[in-house]
């Protein structure tokens, strides 16, 4: 909110890199137990699927846990 400004966009930024974050990480557990092209459809499904798209625009932490859930069952496949 400092860097951005007190504004609707400046609250809902983090939440929205979050998702991004998590489509990507959804890609490397794909990758990593299917394929790249397994990985890159389970990605791009994720981030064309209206609840997923509805959610990540909504301010809640959430997001937050769903990401670093992500990224810890990531680092469990690796």
């Amino acid at each position: 909110m400092g860097l951005f400004g007190v504004s609707d966009g400046a609250a809902r930024l983090p939440f929205v890199l979050l998702a991004l974050l998590s489509a990507w990480i959804i890609y490397g557990i794909g990758a990593l137990i299917l394929s790249r092209r397994a990985g890159a459809m389970a990605s791009f499904i994720l981030g064309t699927s209206y609840l997923w798209a509805a959610y990540s625009r909504r301010v809640s932490p959430d997001l937050a846990s769903i990401s670093f859930f992500l990224a810890g069952v990531l680092l469990l496949v690796q």
